[in-house]
């Protein structure tokens, strides 16, 4: 399910992603499966309720979560939706851009208070 730049990135700078994911595999695959039943499932709240901004980077071409998913979420009233070339992993190659973008957040929170 994975794509091409999915497999590219875990190939190059983000190999040690599979040090990570490996050991969360080793007893079964029920944190995957718990993942997979939030999508369906009632979360307890509804995302309209969330009063922070959040930062949606999604790939364009995610075999595993749908681009529509990330579209849902936009309901979120502070929400930004970036959708990046590649897949579900390889949207990790924006973690920079990602984390500019909550810098960016938390010091104009910071000169506001």
């Amino acid at each position: 399910m994975f794509t091409p730049a999915d497999h590219a990135a875990l190939a190059s700078s983000w190999s040690w992603f599979h040090c990570v994911a490996g050991p969360a595999l080793e007893h079964g695959p029920g944190g995957m499966i718990d993942d997979d039943l939030a999508y369906v499932s009632p979360w307890g709240f509804a995302p309209e309720q969330i009063q922070q901004p959040v930062l949606l980077l999604h790939g364009e071409d995610d075999r595993i979560v749908p681009v529509a998913h990330a579209e849902w979420l936009r309901r979120i009233p502070q929400a930004e939706l970036r959708c990046v070339p590649g897949g579900h992993l390889s949207v990790m190659i924006h973690a920079a851009e990602a984390l500019d973008w909550l810098y960016g957040h938390l010091s104009a929170q910071y000169a506001r208070n």
